[in-house]
């Protein structure tokens, strides 16, 4: 840092910037203090690395921080994240300056979503998005400390109370789902307990009938209809009823009539022989 003959403080730094070129950063200030709060904004981030952040809003740091998250996101949590940014994120703190963003600001998201009627898991969700975002910030030495670490009040979803069928209540359905081609469907999913997108993934393979038993490897994605890991992070092997083995027997015969029963094809499928759709599910 110099003073200028006219009295005007300049400082300076330089090194590598993102793209590997060579940079120098120049800023001007009346003040010896002007120019120094303006020099600490140009972020050193590494040795011999300057990236000036000046001019990055919070908007705009969450755009690059989702497109270098996405390669570690399964495609629905960043198509989720994405919503998250441009719904609940952006119009409320996104034009703050990243250099600037303290524990006021996010204090005021919070409070500007509740005051919107957002619910707590909404709520919830956008603090976890932003708070992981501003985590990224530090790591790149944009930013000194994450100001959504010391937020209070943040926001938190009770557990909701687990409530199941009664022995009447699932002879009331079974009863009702009788004669459907997706019947067997919940059969299997009262006497298994899997969950629905691994009873979607599940195929012929899958299913040992001299065992009286089923094997869950995956579970089905929904929405792109990605086979992935279940949500455990391993399979794991379920012994059935010998009424559930029989009610998988009638329904691959009905399976081969349709010439929907290969080797490698879903157990229970579309009318066309495809993965399920939960919403088709539902319908």
């Amino acid at each position: 840092m110099y003073q200028r003959a006219d009295g005007y403080w300049v400082g300076a730094v330089s090194g590598i910037d993102g793209t590997g070129r060579r940079r120098r950063v120049v800023v001007y200030g009346k003040t010896k203090g002007d120019a120094l709060t303006k020099l600490k904004e140009v972020r050193p981030i590494g040795p011999d690395v300057v990236n000036d952040v000046r001019g990055l809003t919070v908007a705009g740091w969450l755009d690059r921080w989702l497109e270098m998250a996405r390669a570690g996101l399964a495609p629905t949590t960043a198509l989720r994240y994405g919503e998250l940014i441009r719904l609940r994120l952006k119009p409320l703190i996104g034009g703050v300056k990243l250099a600037q963003v303290g524990v006021f600001h996010v204090q005021k998201l919070l409070a500007d979503m509740e005051g919107r009627e957002i619910s707590a898991r909404g709520r919830q969700m956008a603090f976890l998005v932003l708070s992981r975002a501003l985590k990224a910030a530090v790591k790149a030495r944009l930013l000194q400390y994450n100001p959504a670490a010391d937020v209070e009040g943040k926001p938190r979803v009770p557990k909701p109370e687990v409530t199941v069928y009664t022995e009447e209540e699932s002879a009331l359905l079974l009863a009702a789902a009788q004669g459907h081609r997706l019947a067997p469907l919940l059969v299997v999913a009262m006497d298994s307990g899997a969950r629905q997108g691994e009873l979607f993934a599940l195929t012929w393979a899958n299913i040992d009938f001299p065992a009286g038993a089923m094997t869950i490897r995956r579970t089905l994605e929904d929405g792109t209809l990605r086979l992935k890991e279940p949500k455990t992070g391993k399979g794991r092997r379920v012994h059935l009823s010998a009424y559930t083995m029989q009610i998988l027997s009638q329904h691959r015969k009905a399976m081969l009539v349709e010439g929907h029963c290969r080797h490698d094809a879903p157990v229970f499928c579309d009318c066309n022989g495809g993965w399920l759709r939960k919403s088709n599910f539902i319908r």
